[in-house]
């Protein structure tokens, strides 16, 4: 019998096989779709949209983006501690008290205090950070004019400039690092000095190329009652596609997502297996203006036509329309101001036809929604501008705008503290006249009205004069066309059902240690 007689008398049998054997990889492939496992893990894994800079708390590069904030109030400890409600609360300190006829104030160290190499905290350490950090011209600790050690180190001493209405929400934001360690470590980026913290996790490990970051909880902070329950390990990893983000969350991967883009909110509600945090936050859009390209009249121009409620009401945008710089229940909102929206299109239109120079070259953040980008070239180009729109990675766009290559940029920022000077003195801090301005987000040059509010909006003065500094700084951008405010929102956190503590305050501040994770 031949090899066709064979396959002819087996035909029925072969076929059936061959059903068989189809059925049996299909119902395979079925089955680990639907009974699909992720290893079990006993970290818990948080997806960041951008990696941080850097871990020196004394660089003000590396302590002004909000993922890295996130990471210090982790591995390091302050002082003093404070609230979105402005209450300040012991940290590293257990009391303190203002010394009377002087701007200063008395700190008593807890004892109990250890850094991650084991080592007692002490003043000296104190000292040491604080005067670092102003040695490398962080703004932050601008108002220490002197650091004093007492009492054989159980107490310092913090001799300011000036006592502000919000002395201690500066000082709450001065972390302490180990002055053996940092001393010790001979290396370029000093990063094994610098990880050594107080706070309630320390730093394992940091993956550069991958971007993960792992931490584990550290069983000697001094807080034992707060990190009981804490998870023992956490992995910070960046993925800056929030779409890949989410997919990784629905497959077990990552048990949240920070920051997820507005607009994409409502998409990830309608999954069943994900929870979405709404945190009501004070993180505000703003178009800013290149004060060193973009002339007065040609700056008037623009904002005058924007129509951002309008973009809002489009885009269906679940934010809150923002006419001033400083928003509403921010020490120092200006309630007075109102969007430059010109409705007399046409009018736009005759001014924009006689300016030298139309064109326009507009950086747009991707961590933003790009439809608001479409809609403000949109709207410019209506009034006559030649607009180029450019969206890069974060992290070119944040170098280019720095060098100065935009004409107007959109981004956003999320405020850390409850007085207004602070991401006024972030953002619009003029040069003087004739200095470079890179580096700056307005490239704002020789203003010294501005100066001088910024300036003494930092000084000896009760609340009431405070704000009233605030108000004038944002009367005076107003009429200056710096920047357009547009919008406020909200801050969003995905995470899987098994997640439970995971929120930001109302300045993004993030305590991790209150995360929980169900089995």
């Amino acid at each position: 019998m031949n090899f066709k007689q064979l396959l002819q008398k087996y035909k029925k049998q072969l076929v059936i096989g061959a059903e068989v054997i189809l059925f049996v990889v299909m119902g395979f492939v079925v089955y680990k779709k639907l009974f699909k496992t992720t290893p079990p893990r006993n970290n818990f894994v948080v997806a960041m949209p951008n990696d941080i800079v850097g871990y020196d708390p004394g660089n003000k590069d590396h302590t002004q983006s909000a993922q890295g904030d996130r990471l210090f109030y982790c591995i390091h400890s302050t002082l003093v501690s404070t609230n979105e409600n402005g209450d300040v609360l012991p940290q590293v300190a257990k009391s303190w008290f203002k010394v009377e006829n002087e701007d200063a104030v008395v700190f008593t160290l807890r004892d109990d205090v250890l850094f991650h190499n084991g080592k007692k905290l002490t003043a000296k350490d104190v000292k040491f950070s604080f005067e670092r950090a102003k040695g490398k011209q962080h703004d932050e600790y601008e108002n220490i004019e002197s650091v004093e050690e007492l009492e054989g180190g159980t107490k310092v001493k913090l001799n300011l400039k000036a006592f502000p209405a919000f002395a201690y929400e500066s000082i709450a934001k001065q972390r302490i690092i180990s002055q053996e360690a940092v001393k010790q470590d001979q290396t370029k980026d000093q990063l094994e000095g610098l990880k050594v913290g107080s706070g309630p996790y320390q730093l394992v490990s940091w993956d550069s190329s991958e971007k993960v970051i792992n931490l584990k909880l550290f069983d000697k902070y001094f807080d034992k009652e707060k990190i009981k329950n804490s998870q023992k390990e956490i992995v910070f990893k960046t993925i800056s596609n929030q779409d890949t983000a989410l997919l990784q969350l629905s497959a077990g991967t990552v048990d949240a997502v920070l920051d997820f883009p507005v607009n994409k909110v409502a998409d990830a509600k309608k999954q069943k297996d994900i929870t979405v945090v709404e945190n009501a936050a004070v993180k505000c859009s703003y178009l800013m203006m290149n004060n060193q390209k973009v002339e007065l009249e040609k700056r008037k121009l623009i904002a005058q036509a924007l129509d951002i409620e309008k973009i809002i009401t489009q885009l269906e945008l679940p934010v809150k329309p923002l006419k001033t710089f400083i928003p509403e229940g921010e020490k120092g909102h200006n309630p007075n101001i109102s969007y430059a929206y010109n409705t007399n299109t046409q009018e736009v239109k005759n001014q924009v036809s006689q300016l030298p120079n139309k064109k326009i070259k507009f950086g747009f953040s991707a961590k933003e929604t790009p439809e608001v980008a479409n809609k403000i070239k949109e709207q410019l180009q209506e009034v006559g501008f030649e607009v180029t729109l450019d969206i890069p990675e974060f992290n070119t766009f944040k170098t280019n705008l720095k060098k100065g290559d935009y004409d107007i940029l959109f981004m956003s920022d999320m405020h850390e503290m409850a007085y207004g000077h602070k991401v006024l003195t972030d953002y619009m801090t003029p040069k003087k006249e004739g200095d470079s301005t890179q580096g700056t987000w307005a490239h704002i040059s020789g203003d010294q009205t501005l100066k001088d509010l910024l300036e003494q909006s930092q000084t000896n003065i009760d609340l009431s004069t405070y704000v009233q500094k605030i108000q004038q700084i944002q009367t005076h951008l107003d009429q200056k066309k710096y920047v357009v405010p547009f919008y406020q929102q909200n801050i969003y956190f995905l995470t899987s059902k098994k997640v439970q503590g995971l929120k930001c305050d109302l300045f993004t501040r993030t305590d991790f240690t209150k995360v929980q994770l169900s089995k």
